[in-house]
């Protein structure tokens, strides 16, 4: 079974510039891990997630010409995947096989070497 992912869990988005940022995680869940608040499938608050610079075709500076824009997360829905087993408050838990899709063209994922809490 995958892994529970926490606060500053490293999530990878293949738009970026910067390529890897931290997760964000807010306590909304209600349940808290040795790093932090417990993420969720619903943890995409465009606050939560920036990786700075955007090279993404559908970033709307992009589409005006320039190489790159900056990263304003505009998700195309929740995080897929996540631990149906294991629900918050804010929803199932988020994992580290999960994926989000940015309505700009970017997939963000969770990168290896994260804190995560093991799930059974």
């Amino acid at each position: 079974m995958p892994n529970l992912c926490a606060m500053a869990a490293i999530i990878e988005c293949n738009c970026a510039e910067t390529k890897i940022g931290p997760l964000l995680v807010t306590p909304e869940a209600g349940v808290m891990a040795m790093t932090g608040p417990l993420a969720t499938i619903t943890a995409i608050k465009p606050s939560n997630i920036n990786f700075g610079v955007c090279k993404a075709s559908l970033n709307p500076v992009v589409l005006l010409g320039a190489p790159k824009g900056p990263c304003t997360l505009v998700p195309a829905g929740s995080w897929i995947a996540g631990a149906p087993k294991v629900i918050t408050k804010q929803g199932p838990a988020l994992t580290n096989d999960s994926k989000l899709i940015c309505a700009y063209g970017g997939q963000i994922k969770v990168n290896l070497g994260l804190p995560t809490v093991m799930s059974s």
